[in-house]
């Protein structure tokens, strides 16, 4: 038996959007290291650092998974949670520490913009709007 609903037939957009997310997630996750590294975990917030650091990837990593069950309304908090996260390192770059990170960060910004054009593709649009029917 073949399940029925969108859910289950999911565009190769959404799928390549979901991949790309988390890809962009683990380079994230490297550049809090490299930053880590270079300055130290005292330096760089200490434990509420890490602790706000883990917050914001389980927050992420809700809301990619909620997506991907077709929520359209997840979608819209991602791109507003993502917009918010690359204003502030726009605004704030002299923290960033090194040439290492800004390459990371450079990739993980490229990245979630490829993964927000698969999402708001055409495609993805009518996958989301079947949920509402």
């Amino acid at each position: 038996m073949i399940p029925v609903g969108p859910q289950f037939h999911k565009p190769k957009s959404i799928i390549a959007a979901k991949n790309i997310l988390y890809a962009a997630l683990f380079i994230g996750c490297l550049a809090v290291a490299v930053r880590d590294f270079i300055l130290g975990m005292s330096g760089n917030g200490g434990i509420l650092g890490i602790a706000f650091t883990i917050i914001a990837i389980a927050i992420i990593i809700f809301l990619i998974k909620t997506m991907d069950q077709c929520k359209k309304w997840a979608r819209t908090v991602l791109l507003i949670w993502y917009c918010i996260l690359i204003f502030s390192i726009a605004l704030h770059t002299y923290l960033i520490t090194g040439i290492l990170e800004s390459a990371l960060l450079a990739i993980q910004i490229l990245l979630q913009i490829i993964a927000f054009f698969f999402l708001f593709s055409k495609e993805s649009n009518i996958w989301f709007n079947k949920e509402q029917q």
